[in-house]
């Protein structure tokens, strides 16, 4: 069955008791740790939240057969190196620590790394309803999974650029997967007078693996494609491709 999951969160706080999702902070970055000395930046959000307004997100879960200490092993060096040769920190989106990681019979599932199958959309209470019943009934036939390779570092930005994410990109096997599931999710957004999500050719599937403020952008991206020559993280990529390829198991998407 297809494992397509639902939750609605209120402003005043109601809950399904269904399933346990990201906060959209989960989905821009998370909140860094408070330095004494200096007052860390914040992500900033495409969209101001207005009261009685809903978010909206479909996205694929990542499911690692092995540990995620690979990709945890790239994330530390690729940050390291990066604020060396940028001048510009970037922030782990899943802290070091095991915060959104869930063991599930010898799996690792990560709700916070994931692949995006749509933009962050805001909804009118009158539509959630239809938006949910018409997300079930797209995703709710029979889930085949697939694998997730992944490729090289890249650096994309938020849609004003307020943030941008420094990512690894992921292409599925069999290819096509992944563009299908966004076109189910498309047709919904479509439905509801949002926003589709990119146009196929112009779509880069990814894992993002930390955030900075969209200033940032084009010294990381300097950096990045000097790192591709660099002894360490080409280690550290390979030592990544070699654990195997993570899988996508079913699609899932919060509402709150």
């Amino acid at each position: 069955a297809a494992r397509a999951d639902s939750q609605r969160q209120g402003c005043r706080g109601r809950t399904s008791p269904t399933m346990s999702l990201p906060s959209l902070d989960d989905l821009l970055g998370p909140s860094p740790q408070p330095d004494p000395e200096e007052e860390p930046p914040q992500p900033k959000r495409v969209r101001r939240h207005c009261a009685g307004d809903y978010t909206a997100h479909v996205y694929a879960p990542l499911t690692f057969g092995r540990s995620s200490r690979e990709l945890r092993g790239l994330i530390k060096v690729v940050t390291k190196k990066l604020e060396d040769a940028s001048g510009v920190r970037a922030h782990p989106v899943l802290a070091s620590d095991s915060t959104g990681e869930k063991e599930d019979e010898g799996r690792v599932v990560l709700d916070s790394w994931h692949v995006s199958l749509s933009r962050v959309a805001t909804l009118r209470p009158s539509q959630l309803d239809t938006f949910s019943h018409e997300l079930k009934r797209q995703f709710q036939s029979q889930f085949e999974p697939f694998s997730v390779l992944f490729e090289d570092l890249l650096v994309l930005a938020n849609e004003d650029d307020s943030t941008c994410f420094v990512c690894i990109g992921v292409r599925d096997k069999p290819s096509g997967h992944l563009d299908h599931l966004v076109d189910r999710a498309d047709r919904v957004y479509k439905r509801h007078g949002l926003r589709e999500y990119f146009a196929e050719k112009e779509r880069r599937h990814h894992l993002s693996l930390a955030w900075a403020p969209g200033e940032g952008k084009e010294a990381l991206r300097g950096a990045v494609s000097r790192l591709g020559e660099d002894g360490e993280v080409l280690r550290a990529m390979r030592a990544l491709r070699e654990a195997g390829a993570a899988k996508v198991e079913g699609v899932r998407w919060k509402i709150g």
